[in-house]
């Protein structure tokens, strides 16, 4: 019978793409393999075949435990392995930014840019051609962390975007630029910040898109920012220790 060997990490973080790999798998007799996975429902996954899938860990508050079942096939006998894997809360003692205002180089009606932030994955926010962005205002200086996103919903597609960030919404850093979303699911992905950029704070911020992986349209249906607000600004600032 095969030898079913899979490489993966056993807890991960919600919200971030994952890989299973049973590419080191063999049969002595070395007879042609076949892959099959069972997944769990509430998991978006690359696929089903194969020795190799990735899944999107999906948004939790709380440790969840999920199993994976793999099925590898020589022909003539079938081998199972179970693949448990936890998925942990990312990052929840952070602080949700306020979004006073969130305006768009342009839309389509009624895919307005308001639906970014209503809380509802259902709704979107669509505009067609390169370079077309979204731009948040922040209620207060916020140092974010990482920056949720959810994208077309119910398609599976690769969207491509640069982030912003800026205090003045005059001139503007670039924190993460050529960036692509899950091309398997439409569901909240978490971004990180870089330390270098995550340690400053900004009053607004810019999500250019660039199209997806078959035409020029963008679309986003939420966005949602975390990090570290600092309500008296004047006392922070004159802190020794940030």
């Amino acid at each position: 019978p095969p030898n079913v060997l899979v490489n993966y990490k056993p807890s991960v973080y919600s919200g971030f793409v994952e890989e299973l790999s049973a590419a080191g798998s063999y049969d002595v007799n070395k007879d042609n393999l076949a892959f099959t996975w069972i997944t769990p429902k509430n998991i978006s996954v690359s696929g089903k075949s194969g020795p190799t899938i990735k899944f999107l860990s999906p948004i939790v508050n709380s440790t969840q435990k999920v199993e994976f079942t793999l099925l590898v096939s020589d022909g003539s006998s079938t081998q199972s392995k179970v693949i448990p894997v936890e998925i942990l809360a990312y990052n929840t003692n952070l602080d949700v930014a306020e979004i006073l205002n969130i305006e768009a180089s342009d839309f389509q009606d009624p895919y307005l840019p308001y639906n970014v932030i209503d809380g509802n994955i259902g709704t979107m926010w669509a505009a067609y051609g390169y370079d077309q962005w979204l731009i948040a205002k922040l209620k207060d200086p916020f140092s974010v962390q990482h920056i949720k996103l959810a994208f077309q919903t119910d398609r599976s597609r690769e969207s491509f975007f640069d982030i912003l960030g800026s205090k003045d919404s005059i001139i503007w850093e670039p924190i993460l630029t050529k960036m692509a979303s899950c091309n398997f699911s439409s569901d909240l992905q978490v971004f990180e910040f870089p330390k270098a950029k995550s340690s400053q704070e900004f009053n607004f911020i810019k999500i250019i898109g660039r199209g997806n992986s078959s035409d020029e349209w963008n679309y986003i249906s939420e966005l949602r920012i975390y990090g570290v607000k600092h309500n008296d600004q004047k006392d922070y600032k004159n802190q020794d220790v940030k």
